[in-house]
């Protein structure tokens, strides 16, 4: 056995009753850095309850203990901010073993007087004098023990902690589940029963890893697995009014721009609470909401294109986003989404592309040719906007991709009146279906052989039903701009049923030396 360190416990020795080892990680000076934190806890009958907390420079648990460890300060009796590589608090009162109970990052410890609790912070942190930080404990807590009659000790045997829940067991066996969100007990229950139980031995909650939701319970012989199927589902909406708020455990410090990723996982965190469809789609359109104000306008398109229409209706939702850029204010729309808004149509593009996916999949057709069309004419204008370079091929990819959801006439009627490329205009109309549009307009977007050859390619690509009357129209033409590769054509399609009587009168025209 080695020493490692001894713990700062004052005059008196006192033993090390609960103990966790992870690591931190961060970038110090744009590189990436792996470090060793530890949390321990130190108590015993008439001594002081103190959580200690080690950070390595490296992965070492060496680096983690060398060093003088800070002095608590007499005053306030928590540890002091001189630079070291060891921390502590001490808690008020003492209790014979004070237990560290652990889930994911956050962690609770068993004092005399409450529950402590937090969450350990696995980042570093660039501090000015060039030392990297962080790897502390941060959103810490304390939860009173709940009352429980006269006569009753509220000091709990153990204590465990799950995802949703602070698990206290008592002597006499009862347990009681306390929601962390909204710190109130929500269930409670006896484990006395079973084969094996000891109503003498003292009960003991044991973590299990695979189940983090559902402690073992150990009493004598006996083990229990308890689960509150009650996990306080109306704490939603604290958790959604904390992460609207920016009052998450990630949320950007005062001043500090805010952090997208960390606002995302508290709305994760809200809507894993949520019990029905309807709650989450609040929590969506509320994510929506905070996105716009943070001037994340493109991902709040995404989730207001996912918001039912009693939250989110259409025609004031795309208003919203379409008459920024049109120079118009819009009444409760933060300076930054605004401004995001004004330089581009990109969260509008998004917000009805996610609205027409939507549509195709309901088998609204009505709704999905409304869509494409207005979605067509904005790629139309970024391809051809004042200042703007040319996106044709945004525009392409678009109607490639939503072409069975387009109605085809629509949509060429608008590539004709914005004066489209006559090549836009035939790859839409060969992959809509619609042979015989694509085939004229390829054929007049180049009067020379690379017309007769875009031409070629459609008419080979579509099916022999489709293309063959234009293989006969065509023909003629195809001749004259291509004729080599116009032969190889029918050629080819001559397997597939192309009648060479259908081109007779083509090859009939053309001189006996180009024949």
């Amino acid at each position: 056995l080695q020493l490692w360190h001894r713990c700062d416990t004052g005059e008196e020795k006192t033993a090390v009753t609960g103990l966790h080892f992870t690591r931190v990680t961060g970038f110090v000076d744009g590189l990436g850095v792996e470090r060793v934190f530890v949390l321990a806890v130190t108590s015993g009958p008439g001594k002081p309850t103190r959580l200690h907390s080690f950070r390595g420079s490296d992965t070492t648990l060496r680096s983690a203990f060398d060093g003088p460890s800070s002095a608590a300060t007499p005053a306030s009796g928590t540890a002091s901010s001189a630079p070291g590589p060891a921390s502590f608090i001490e808690l008020p009162g003492s209790v014979d073993r004070a237990d560290l109970a652990l889930c994911g990052r956050s962690f609770a410890v068993r004092t005399e007087s409450f529950l402590y609790y937090g969450e350990m912070s696995r980042t570093l942190a660039k501090h000015g004098g060039g030392a990297a930080g962080g790897g502390g404990t941060v959103d810490t807590g304390a939860l009173p023990y709940p009352p429980r009659g006269p006569g009753r000790d509220v000091l709990p045997r153990s204590v465990a902690i799950t995802p949703h829940h602070f698990v206290l067991l008592h002597d006499d066996g009862e347990l009681a589940f306390v929601s962390r969100v909204s710190l109130q007990t929500i269930q409670t229950l006896h484990t006395n029963d079973g084969d094996g139980a000891d109503p003498a031995a003292p009960p003991e909650l044991l973590a299990d890893p695979r189940r983090p939701d559902a402690p073992w319970v150990r009493r004598g012989r006996a083990l229990h697995h308890v689960h509150s199927p009650d996990e306080g589902r109306d704490a939603w909406r604290l958790t959604l009014g904390r992460a609207a708020a920016g009052q998450h455990p990630g949320s950007s410090a005062p001043g500090a721009p805010p952090d997208a990723r960390a606002d995302d996982s508290a709305f994760e965190a809200a809507r894993a609470l949520c019990a029905d469809a309807s709650q989450k789609a609040v929590v969506g359109a509320v994510r929506a909401e905070a996105h716009l104000r943070a001037g994340r306008a493109t991902l709040a398109a995404r989730h207001l294109a996912r918001a039912p229409p009693e939250l989110a209706p259409f025609p004031r939702t795309a208003l919203r986003l379409y008459l920024p850029g049109l120079g118009v204010p819009v009444p409760g729309l933060s300076g930054a989404a605004a401004e995001e808004l004004a330089q581009s149509s990109a969260p509008l593009v998004s917000y009805l592309t996610d609205r027409l996916a939507g549509a195709a999949a309901a088998g609204n057709k009505v709704q999905a040719a409304m869509l494409g069309a207005f979605l067509t004419e904005l790629h139309l204008g970024e391809a051809g906007g004042v200042g703007s370079a040319p996106r044709a091929g945004d525009l392409r990819g678009f109607l490639t991709a939503n072409a069975d959801h387009l109605d085809a006439h629509t949509t060429l009627r608008i590539l004709a009146s914005h004066d489209a490329d006559a090549m836009e205009c035939a790859t839409y109309a060969a992959s809509c279906g619609d042979v015989g549009a694509a085939v004229n307009a390829a054929l007049c977007g180049d009067l020379g052989k690379n017309g007769a050859l875009a031409a070629l390619k459609i008419l080979n690509e579509a099916p022999i039903d489709k293309a063959e009357p234009f293989y006969y129209r065509c023909a003629s033409t195809l001749l004259n701009r291509s004729p080599v590769e116009a032969t190889d054509a029918f050629l080819a399609r001559y397997a597939d049923g192309l009648e060479p009587t259908g081109l007779l009168p083509s090859l009939l025209n053309r001189s006996p030396v180009e024949a």
